[in-house]
């Protein structure tokens, strides 16, 4: 009876997550997702360490409103003409790019739009680690942490877009007067402050610690064994935020923002062998204050020449994972097929600069970059709506347990490698990540 009071705990636990659409625990951006691993979560009351080695590397992104873009224009597409806006917005009309390499003012008011080709590759050392507290008579619990270490290096680049569909004047353009336009354009970004387009960054990534429940049941329901975990975890910004003067750059991980999490991990025996499991949770950010680009106009909020802090609250980051286990295609090796499902909801920016002399597009204020109100309120919605993401994942494992192989090695360690891949999504960046480790038991 305790049993079955228990199991159906877990299931309205998991109806109730489920409502919400369901988390990625570690990384709440959408660039890196640090997909866990069921085994993490299901240890069978053991202690474990697992040190883990990875490689992501990604060249483009699923653009917010369907289509392939590069993964600088995820915050929005970028026309030359919007940016000089906000320069002179900021600094005046004194500072003019157009007049300074051309001489004339003949480019005034022209669109002059980019494509932005970024590049983010990524190599780094996890370390995961739980403890059973049974030493404490808490045989059912454990604690624990999670932390990367990374090595990235990011790139950009622009290229004049000449498609005729944006403005008549891009179409015949000769050789020589794109290489003024992009003068122009290095000229502009300079007087903005922006300082690059590739960076090499090195870091921690944000702490996860954690305690976790475990229930396990043998032969209940039909099933060979039931083995369900509830974890509550604290995410610490122990990482870099994003450098605002190297706009192509990106956050490692949440940019800053202290989290809290949980997530519900059922597992089912089906038969032996066989196993069927969910990964399914939360993550909530705390709002934080930090100082970035803050757009005026149009612009994209990473290239634009108003500079000041704001608060952030950033949305829910949500996720639905399901696996399925094959055990022991020969002695000791098996294979795991994944799919997860996430979702990150709209963030709010509020503009907390002490001067709002200059107003941000966070005002809606017709004044800033002679918007209308009508367009003000819709560069609102649009640069809001930028926030939200989806992203749908396929992971392909295979796990070699030397103890079900036979083998009396030390620690009796689990070997594995992990492949993420992306399948579609709405927002978000097309990481392709390999990840090899050994779960080792004591």
């Amino acid at each position: 009876m305790k049993q079955l009071r228990s199991f159906f705990f877990i299931i309205i636990s998991i109806l109730v997550l489920s409502y919400f659409e369901c988390s990625a625990t570690h990384s709440g951006n959408r660039y890196f997702y640090f997909f866990e691993r069921p085994e993490s979560y299901v240890t069978k009351k053991e202690s474990i360490i697992t040190p883990q080695i990875f490689y992501s590397k990604t060249s483009t992104a699923f653009r917010r409103y369907g289509g392939r873009c590069g993964i600088p224009e995820l915050w929005g597409k970028y026309d030359l003409k919007d940016v000089i806006t906000s320069l002179k917005t900021v600094y005046g009309n004194n500072i003019d790019p157009i007049y300074a390499i051309t001489g004339t003012h003949e480019l005034d008011g022209k669109s002059l739009k980019y494509k932005i080709d970024g590049e983010i590759e990524t190599v780094g050392f996890m370390l995961e680690y739980e403890q059973n507290l049974k030493a404490l008579r808490l045989k059912d619990f454990t604690v624990g942490f999670w932390l990367p270490v990374y090595h990235m290096n990011t790139t950009s680049r622009f290229a004049f877009d000449s498609h005729a569909f944006y403005n008549a004047y891009h179409q015949n353009l000769s050789s020589a007067e794109i290489v003024t336009i992009d003068k122009i354009r290095q000229l502009t970004h300079r007087e903005i402050g922006i300082q690059g387009t590739d960076l090499n960054r090195d870091g921690f990534g944000d702490l996860d610690l954690h305690v976790r429940w475990n229930y396990y049941a043998e032969h209940a329901l039909m099933m060979r064994s039931i083995d369900a975990n509830i974890q509550l975890g604290a995410i610490a910004p122990t990482s870099p935020k994003m450098n605002i003067n190297y706009p192509g750059t990106v956050p490692f991980m949440n940019n800053g923002h202290w989290g809290m999490y949980l997530d519900i991990v059922p597992e089912f025996e089906l038969k032996q062998d066989w196993k069927f499991g969910l990964i399914l949770g939360m993550l909530e950010q705390f709002n934080a204050s930090r100082t970035t680009r803050l757009a005026v106009g149009n612009e994209p909020t990473t290239y634009s020449a108003l500079v000041g802090k704001i608060e952030e609250d950033a949305g829910l980051t949500l996720k639905f994972s399901a696996y399925f286990t094959l055990e022991n295609l020969t002695d000791g090796l098996h294979v795991q097929f994944r799919y997860s499902y996430l979702r990150h909801q709209m963030d709010q920016w509020f503009d907390k600069r002490e001067d709002k002399t200059i107003n941000s597009y966070i005002e809606k204020n017709t004044s800033s970059a002679g918007l209308t109100q009508q367009e003000s309120l819709k560069n609102f919605d649009d640069k809001s709506e930028l926030s939200k993401w989806r992203a749908h994942y396929f992971t392909f494992q295979a796990v070699y347990d030397s103890k079900e192989g036979l083998k009396n090695w030390f620690m009796r360690p689990k070997f594995f490698a992990s492949y993420d891949l992306p399948i579609t999504g709405n927002g978000i960046c097309k990481t392709h990540q390999i990840t090899l480790g050994a779960q080792l038991h004591f």
